[in-house]
Parts: structure tokens; C-alpha cells; sequence
């Protein structure tokens, strides 16, 4: 099954090419999915990126058997799965992307009934209970019960992913299991790396330690496999992160969309397997994220308190104000413009330090320091514990400090000889409350550990992941 949104490139990343979006314009499936528009203050474009295992392609046609050989996908289970959610802000002027990773068995409420399921549970129950409905009123033909069905499943993901993180969606794009396949392929592999060896017979992944290049079977392998991670389906997660970051870092730093051959490929296969939404003006996003670099792709995932056992299986417990909030310290304040009053974020070196004694909270301030576009970024304990939290800085980091301490809600600043020339540390004690905060998670006597907070990945980059 699908485990990654390459849609991620033919949004984010053929955005910076204007002649493949004017190329492509009028050339892919559409949907009418979207039921309420997202609505941000400063004009920022929101995408709900879905990549799917369905067996047919963009126009509802099932694919041939001599393709779905080449994909290792074997036959349909009879219910489609959506494996892969991602959520993408983009502020208005284009200087980067912010991308929320929602994990698939994140335990949700679900927008048809009082009750809950898992994320991935939405699309398919949706877009069942809908192909049931168009049979029973006598609907005979397979690919218009497929193509109207499948819009059902879609505007309810649309609901739920904008109750859950309290954005507004603008637009939607979806990727099959064929798109993955040939796209990986078109832009001639991607650069990833791993830990440590992996061989899992589940997935199909075999690979060594370190740095490869993957595309096609390999690339799906890469991004498949769950078992015999540490932290399963987060960890999933994660490669998936790691796969777009180095398939953005790819085609941003080389240029690649500047061969004609690779181009031509890469449009052929997006015009067979994305589906979009109707009523997206492409050119004028494409010109949105001209300025976009690798390093100004950031990818987070949303905030889960552990494992928990539901009626659906093993599930991922989210607390849904806290995904919310979480999101909202990632994309930063958006009702008024910030007038730069010094350094550039990516140039100020930050170290967060965690004073308070709670587990994960520089982790979690790195996260949130990530997504707002600073780059030189560590964490950890600091040397004793503190009663309040402040930002110290050494020798020439006074106007740095200055704009840590507003990204941070007002932290007061201070002078320190300890703290090396021009570098912010961030003492966080138990009384911060700024973005980034740890919230406890709601007790539940059948939840697992809450997982460790992880740093964003960027494009600007290929990270090691396990």
C-alpha cells in the first residue's frame, strides 16, 4: 500500500516551474471535494495532500494487471486505504511551506456519527456507504459509482482533517499507488538514508545502513514498511517525511525540472494518477512559490499521546485542542504582519535548553523554532533545573535574542559571558507557556507512553532516519 504523498512534489515542487503548471492546467482529474474554504487572515494557501492504494487510476478506470505486477500490490482488498495525510501552509508571499504529517491511525472523531475511528477509516467509510447508496438507486456502472463515491470519501477526510487541526482547507490533491510509481521513476530516483540495516519481507524493504538512491519498487519498499521499526507507524512517518525532504532537495538544489526529457516524463505521469481539486488557479500558485528553497520546506507531525487499544484495533490517542494548538504555533500569528526588527530566523543560532524537568520540552520548542524558519538549531538539558524561563545570550546575540524572544510569546532576555558569541539559548522552566509548550496527556489506564518529540526534517538536506 501507498505510504507516501508524492504529491508533495507535483504541488511544492513543480510549483517553482510556471511552464509545467501551465502545462499541466486542464490536464488533471478534478474534484469537487472541497465544502468549506479555508479562510486565513493573511491570505495563506492550505493543502490536503492524500496519497491512496486504490487499484484504478485518476479517471476511475481499474489498472492493468501487468501494471499492478510491476507495483507488487496484488489485487484490491475491496476497500481503499488512505496511507498517507499531509497538510501544507503556505503563507501568502511563498518564502516557505510548512507540512504536518497526520498519522493514519490517528483515533478521531468521525464527521457522519457521535462516535471515533482512525484517520485512514474516513475516505473508505465514507465513499462505501456512498457507492452502497448510488447501487441501491440503480447506478449500473462501475467507474461513474468509483468516481462519485470516491468524492464522498474526500469531502469527508476534508471535514474531519480541518475539525481536528482547526484549518480551513483550500485545496486538495490526491496520488494513487501508479502515480508514486511512475514519478519516483520520472525524476530518476531519490536520495535517502537509513540508521541501520533493514530487512523486512512484509514491505519488501532490504537495504543496507546509510545513503542510497531509491525509486519505483524500491521506493515504495522504502516507504512502506512499518514492522520492525522502533516506533512503527510514527516511524513510517517519519520516511515518509525523509523521502519527500530528499525528493525536494533533489529537485530544488539541481534544477532537475530544467530537462526537457525529465519534465515531459514527470508530466505524463502526474496527468494519469493526481487528482486535484476543480478550482485551483495553478499558474498564480506556481508564481505564489517562486522563491521557495529546500531549506524552506519543513516537515512536522502532528502531536499523539501513545498507543491505545479501540473497537478499530490499536490506535494512536490524539487530544485534538492540543493538535490544534500545536498547529497554530507551527504556522505562527497571522492576523497582523511582523516588520523584521533584526536577524533573519535562519541566521541566528539557537539553543534550547530544558530546564523544567519535563520530559520532551526543548524537543517540542525546536519543533515549533523549525517550522518558523530557523535552521541552526540544538537541544537539550540544561545544567540545573530554573524557576523561569528567559532568553540568555552571549556576546553579539542581543538582536537575535530579541527575535527568539517574540517567536517564543515575549520571553525576557539577558546578557551572559557563559554563552558563546552571537548564540540565543531558550531556558525553559515548568512556568513556559509560549508555542510549543507540553501539554500533559489526558490520563488513560489503556494508553501507551506518549512517543518523544521529534525535529522537523527540512529539504535543505537528506536525513537518516530508522
Amino acid at each position: 500500500m501507498l505510504r507516501v504523498v508524492v504529491t508533495v512534489m507535483s504541488v511544492l515542487i513543480l510549483a517553482v516551474s510556471g511552464t509545467a503548471w501551465a502545462a499541466l492546467s486542464g490536464s488533471f482529474a478534478t474534484s469537487g471535494a472541497l465544502s468549506r474554504k479555508g479562510t486565513a487572515a493573511d491570505g495563506a494557501t492550505d493543502i490536503l495532500l492524500v496519497g491512496t492504494d486504490s487499484r484504478n487510476d485518476a479517471q476511475g478506470n481499474p489498472l492493468p494487471r501487468d501494471v499492478l505486477a510491476q507495483l507488487d500490490a496484488g489485487s484490491a482488498d475491496g476497500e481503499l486505504n488512505t496511507d498517507s495525510m499531509i497538510l501544507v501552509r503556505v503563507p501568502n508571499d511563498g518564502s516557505r511551506a510548512v507540512a504536518f504529517s497526520l498519522p493514519r491511525d490517528s483515533y478521531v472523531g468521525l464527521p457522519w456519527s457521535s462516535g471515533k475511528g482512525k484517520l485512514n477509516s474516513v475516505y473508505p467509510g465514507a465513499k462505501a456507504a456512498m457507492a452502497q447508496k448510488l447501487v441501491s438507486e440503480g447506478d449500473a456502472d462501475p467507474r461513474d459509482v468509483d468516481v462519485r463515491s470516491s468524492e464522498a470519501g474526500r469531502a469527508a477526510l476534508v471535514e474531519t482533517v480541518q475539525e481536528l487541526t482547526g484549518i480551513g482547507v483550500d485545496h486538495y490533491a490526491e496520488i494513487n499507488l501508479l502515480g508514486f510509481f511512475n514519478l519516483t521513476n520520472a525524476i530518476g530516483g531519490v536520495d535517502v538514508c537509513l540508521k541501520n540495516r533493514v530487512d523486512d519481507d512484509f514491505s519488501g524493504a532490504h537495504f543496507a545502513a546509510g545513503p542510497r538512491s531509491v525509486s519505483g519498487h524500491d521506493a515504495l519498499a522504502f516507504v512502506r514498511q512499518r514492522h520492525g521499526l522502533p516506533l512503527g507507524d510514527l516511524d513510517r512517518v517519519r520516511r515518509q517525511q525523509a523521502f519527500l525532504a530528499g525528493l525536494s532537495h533533489k529537485v530544488l538544489s539541481a534544477g532537475t525540472l530544467a530537462d526537457p526529457i525529465t519534465l515531459g516524463r514527470l508530466l505524463d505521469a502526474v496527468k494519469q494518477s493526481v487528482v486535484l481539486d476543480g478550482n485551483w488557479d495553478l499558474l498564480g500558485f506556481a508564481q505564489q512559490m517562486q522563491g521557495v528553497s529546500g531549506g524552506a520546506v519543513t516537515f512536522m507531525t502532528i502531536p499523539t499521546e501513545g498507543g491505545v487499544s479501540t473497537s478499530a484495533g490499536d490506535a494512536l490517542k490524539v487530544n485534538e485542542s492540543e493538535v490544534k494548538r500545536f498547529v497554530s504555533d507551527a504556522i505562527g500569528p497571522e492576523d497582523t504582519p511582523v516588520v523584521p526588527t533584526g536577524p533573519a530566523p535562519a541566521q541566528i543560532p539557537v539553543d534550547v535548553r530544558n530546564a523544567s524537568g519535563t520530559g520532551g520540552a526543548a524537543a517540542r520548542v525546536v519543533q515549533i523554532l523549525g517550522a518558523q524558519g530557523y535552521t541552526q538549531l540544538r537541544s537539550g538539558n540544561a545544567d540545573q533545573p530554573a524557576t523561569t524561563s528567559a532568553i540568555v545570550f552571549g556576546p553579539g546575540g542581543d538582536a537575535g535574542a530579541g527575535v527568539v524572544a517574540r517567536a517564543l510569546g515575549g520571553l525576557p532576555t539577558r546578557a551572559d559571558a557563559s554563552v558563546p558569541p552571537n548564540v540565543v539559548q531558550v531556558l525553559l522552566a515548568s512556568d513556559y507557556r509560549g508555542p510549543g509548550a507540553v501539554v500533559a496527556p489526558s490520563d488513560s489506564a489503556d494508553s501507551a507512553p506518549p512517543p518523544p518529540p521529534q525535529p522537523p526534517i527540512t529539504a535543505d538536506g537528506i536525513p537518516c532516519v530508522n
